[in-house]
């Protein structure tokens, strides 16, 4: 029951938005590397670094095919709405990160004192 879209104009809102999630959340990435491995030694950051290019790599291509079978499936407006649980996720796990980074800050403070 519904038309095909055939201009811009006719795309609805969230076709536009979608694109914009990235946007926002690519600098998340580099400052959470950073941090994880800068609290690393040396000898360790080429192994994380390995992991994290994997990872990234297997994240981003199995994220892309379960987003286009749920556009297929389920329609656009469900799939951008999909994309908010994996990103809420996300949010909690920076709190957590976050707090546990502050936490190491502090001490590593406190035993230079």
């Amino acid at each position: 029951t519904s038309e095909a879209v055939t201009s811009w104009t006719q795309a609805p809102l969230v076709a536009f938005l979608l694109p914009l999630i990235g946007f926002f959340m690519a600098p998340i990435y580099p400052v959470i590397n950073s941090v994880m491995l800068s609290s690393l030694a040396k000898s360790e950051q080429a192994s994380m670094t390995g992991l994290i290019v994997v990872f990234s790599a297997l994240g981003g291509t199995t994220g892309s095919l379960i987003t286009g079978n749920v556009f297929q499936y389920f329609g656009g407006q469900t799939a951008f709405y999909f994309t908010l649980v994996p990103m809420l996720g996300l949010f909690l796990t920076l709190i957590l990160f976050r707090n546990k980074t502050d936490k190491l800050s502090a001490m590593e403070l406190s035993r230079e004192s």
